[in-house]
């Protein structure tokens, strides 16, 4: 038998016999038993791969299980504590996030947007649609003295406000609960 044979034998009856114990070896270490699996095999492989320069195989295992352990540790507490620091910002940006939220007058800010979407509609607008829209709908004229202020007729201003109000609608599809809400309580 060469000396190979040798050590792959004594390996073998080494993880055979000796396995439960360098695994509660592990498992009283970690406290987790796929974690302590998981070096048990790692230690294995190390002594596998350098048994050529090893003579003591019991303490070379017994050594790098317990080194593997305290590496597991030591990582594990670096990572919750960087873990633990980014919860905390987290939830830091959640409250800043919360204030900013709950100090805010949402209403405004409907009205806001509310008011850049119609800008923006009303901009891409032709000169004389906008022209019209403005005059029946905040200046408050009638079909007759638009017709007679612009030289056009009824049914020419009648299409264009139709035209107009279906870009605003499209435009304004997701406020119209806002906008109805709005209405009703200036209505009132």
């Amino acid at each position: 038998m060469s000396n190979e044979e040798i050590s792959v034998k004594a390996i073998e009856l080494l993880f055979t016999k000796q396995r439960r114990n360098f695994l509660n070896l592990a498992m009283s270490m970690v406290h987790d038993v796929q974690v302590a699996e998981d070096i048990l095999h790692d230690s294995f492989i190390s002594l596998w791969e350098r048994r050529e320069n090893v003579n003591d195989y019991v303490d070379y295992l017994f050594i790098t299980i317990r080194n593997n352990c305290l590496r597991y540790r030591r990582d594990s507490s670096i990572h919750k504590a960087v873990y633990d620091k980014i919860v905390q910002k987290e939830q830091g940006l959640m409250e800043i996030y919360t204030k900013t939220i709950e100090n805010c007058d949402v209403a405004y800010l409907q009205e806001k947007e509310v008011s850049n979407i119609i800008y923006d509609v009303m901009s891409r607008l032709s000169p004389q649609d906008r022209r019209i829209f403005m005059m029946k709908k905040f200046e408050g004229k009638s079909y007759k003295e638009i017709s007679e202020e612009l030289g056009i007729t009824t049914s020419v201003i009648d299409h264009s406000l139709r035209k107009t109000t279906a870009k605003m609608k499209v435009a304004l599809t997701d406020y119209m609960p806002i906008l109805l809400a709005l209405i009703s309580m200036l209505e009132k």
